[in-house]
């Protein structure tokens, strides 16, 4: 008859078994994911092109013809984001802000399912759990998962890494229907955003280096190109139905590229230094230098498809006429998983200097979560504080310590609930679409101070960080010494103003200010 303590040691097993199970580690890194996420997802005013995106997606809405015609704003941009939320608004009947939010956090979370079933099918299962982590608890990651729409690309780094596992099946047994899979993906990729082109190589690569027959290859080749422009044009239909989508996107691959040496290093730059600094610099070096680390691999299947991802996608970052912050977002989960196989390789020769490189990073990466805490998006900014950096200034909308829009929403709503009928109002804001949203029809009279004719001297004047700061918004833009650019006399203002309502945000900046005449 067994002992007491045998039974006990039996029933212990089973339990001390799950925390040993790959799933277990991954749902864990998916609940600090979104305990992290969901508390922030509404600290953050909307965005610029958050509110533009949110009238186009309300209007597929809006009438019986909408899911097909869809919306005639900003057509330069590919609609499968809005398109996507528009039916989540459709199955809920909720319309706000924070439904859009909620389904990009929701996109972040199909993006670590794809990273962990990726690493796990082609690397292993620690290779796949730790990617999950390091993207779970990223500042970076974090910052822009929570953005809606086109303003966030997390869109695109689920695209990515669902592509990456479609090619990888196709490579392990390659057939037409295989092919056809990964030309329905590559095509979603597409919908998302246009800039997706630059990776149809890599598809092609998985295809043409397959050992087959070469008409074979040529023939899946062409079926997987063929059925990725028809799910581009018919996911959404609006990209079919409505030309001026197609006719903007092809004017811009041809006379926007920018091939300016000086730009496309500033670019270069500020994606480097955003994956560096915004990652947590320990973590942000693993992450940059393991394609460097995956070219002496590259006989290895498992690098082949993320590192000619990798290569191939930021390359088409450095082209573009403009150069954004979350750009490089479609390239973490590759990055990540790189850098989780680089250091299963460094623990199967030296496992103590793996762990304690692990440790650090670790404890480095909460610390500066704790700093940035809830404000993701100005990860960096000890590292890097306000000043010229790489052609632009450190801090800024477009700049590695990012600023958005943020309060210019709260700014005209404390208006709309403290000034009198008839009051004069001077916004130095840019984004005047975030104004007329939030106050189409105000009992008082509102000004733009940014190039127009304002009020002289009004009751009351908002200011916004992002239109005190030289922003990076082209190739010619470089910022002084002194980063900061104010449309107003600060002197003037602060004699004859007081503050009387202000957004700050970690390490005491403060976004946006109402100010009152004394």
């Amino acid at each position: 008859m067994p002992s007491s303590a045998d039974s006990s040691a039996t029933a212990r097993r089973p339990r001390l078994r799950v925390f040993r199970e790959a799933w277990f580690w991954f749902f864990l890194s998916l609940t600090a994911y979104l305990a992290l996420i969901l508390p922030t997802v509404g600290r953050q005013g909307i965005s610029w092109d958050e509110q533009t995106d949110l009238l186009i997606t309300r209007a597929y809405l809006a009438a019986p013809g909408g899911w097909l015609t869809g919306s005639p704003l900003d057509p330069s941009q590919t609609r499968l984001p809005m398109a996507a939320v528009a039916l989540v608004y459709a199955l809920l009947g909720r319309q706000g802000l924070t439904t859009a939010r909620l389904v990009s956090v929701l996109a972040g979370g199909f993006t670590l399912l794809g990273v962990f079933l990726y690493g796990k099918r082609r690397f292993g299962a620690l290779q796949g759990v730790l990617a999950c982590w390091l993207l779970s608890i990223s500042p970076f990651f974090l910052a822009f998962a929570r953005v809606a729409f086109t303003e966030t690309d997390i869109y695109l780094a689920c695209a990515f890494i669902w592509l990456l596992i479609g090619i990888a099946r196709y490579q392990d047994r390659p057939s037409f229907a295989r092919a056809a899979w990964v030309g329905l993906l590559l095509g979603l990729s597409l919908s998302v955003k246009f800039t997706s082109l630059a990776v149809i190589p890599a598809a092609w690569f998985a295809v043409l280096a397959s050992s087959q027959r070469r008409a074979r290859k040529l023939a899946q080749a062409c079926l997987m190109t063929g059925l990725a422009a028809l799910t581009f044009l018919l996911i959404p239909p609006e990209h079919l139905a409505n030309p001026a989508i197609l006719r903007s996107l092809l004017w811009r691959a041809e006379n926007e590229m920018s091939f300016n040496p000086g730009f496309m290093l500033e670019s270069a730059a500020l994606h480097a230094l955003s994956i560096l600094f915004k990652s947590s610099p320990l973590a942000g070096a693993a992450l940059l230098t393991a394609p460097l680390l995956a070219v002496s691999q590259w006989r290895r299947r498992a690098v082949q498809a993320p590192l000619v991802l990798v290569g191939l996608y930021s390359a088409g970052l450095l082209i573009l006429p403009i150069s954004q912050t979350f750009y490089s977002v479609p390239l973490l989960p590759a990055l990540a998983l790189l850098a989780a196989d680089a250091f299963a390789r460094l623990a199967s020769r030296r496992r103590a200097a793996a762990l304690a490189l692990a440790g650090l990073a670790l404890a480095w990466c909460c610390v500066d979560l704790a700093l940035c805490y809830p404000d993701f998006n100005l990860s960096g900014y000890p590292y890097l504080g306000a000043r010229p950096l790489a052609g632009r200034s450190s801090i800024g909308y477009r700049s590695v310590v990012q600023t958005p829009s943020d309060g210019i929403q709260q700014c005209i709503e404390w208006l709309n609930a403290h000034a009198a009928p008839g009051d004069r109002v001077t916004a130095y804001v840019s984004p005047w679409h975030i104004v007329e949203a939030f106050a189409p029809d105000p009992p008082y009279f509102i000004a733009s101070g940014i190039g127009r004719r304002s009020f002289a001297s009004p009751e009351y004047i908002v200011t916004n960080i992002g239109d005190q700061l030289w922003q990076g918004w082209g190739p010619n833009d470089t910022p002084p010494a002194n980063i900061f650019a104010y449309p107003y006399d600060p002197a003037w203002l602060e004699a004859n103003y007081r503050e009387v309502f202000a957004v700050r945000r970690a390490f005491g900046l403060t976004v946006a200010q109402v100010w009152q005449r004394k």
